[in-house]
């Protein structure tokens, strides 16, 4: 049996941390630049008397710029992705949304929409944003509710 000595305790243990460290250290945060997506998803409607979901209350004025009357909340999806990389998210039933990061350029960063279902693609789109912006794509129409996405990347 070896009997280690204190010096070599804590150079053990450093080298443990650090290991340790690294693992628990998300993709893309070692030395690769990554963007955090918050995708919300909106449902909306001719339908009179829904009025405003409260929890969309912060785009309130983005969305009365639309042409429906009533705006409830599907889902939020928050995910970072590092340039080449994407991630897939649901919107409604069998229709999904993916986002691919492009490139990051100083304060802008440039991305590509899809959203499809198995049969069809409703948007197949690139855009630019400067980082922290938003953008507010309007989706495809289920059983009456239209599905917005409100894109934020930060």
């Amino acid at each position: 049996m070896r009997i280690f000595r204190a010096g070599e305790i804590v150079v053990l243990f450093a080298v443990g941390a650090v290991l340790l460290c690294m693992l628990a250290v998300p993709k893309g945060a070692l030395g690769e630049e990554t963007v955090s997506f918050d995708v919300t998803v909106v449902k909306a409607s001719q339908d009179k008397g829904g009025g405003f979901d409260p929890a969309l209350k912060r785009f309130q004025k983005q969305l009365k710029q639309l042409s429906y009357k009533t705006f409830r909340l599907g889902s939020r999806n928050q995910f970072g992705l590092a340039p080449g990389s994407s991630r897939s998210f649901p919107i409604a039933g069998r229709i999904t949304g993916s986002i691919k990061l492009r490139d990051i350029r100083g304060e802008k960063l440039t991305f590509d929409l899809k959203i499809s279902s198995r049969m069809k693609v409703y948007v197949n789109i690139g855009y630019r944003i400067a980082r922290k912006g938003i953008t507010i794509v309007v989706g495809p129409t289920v059983r009456g509710e239209t599905h917005i996405l409100i894109i934020r990347a930060r």
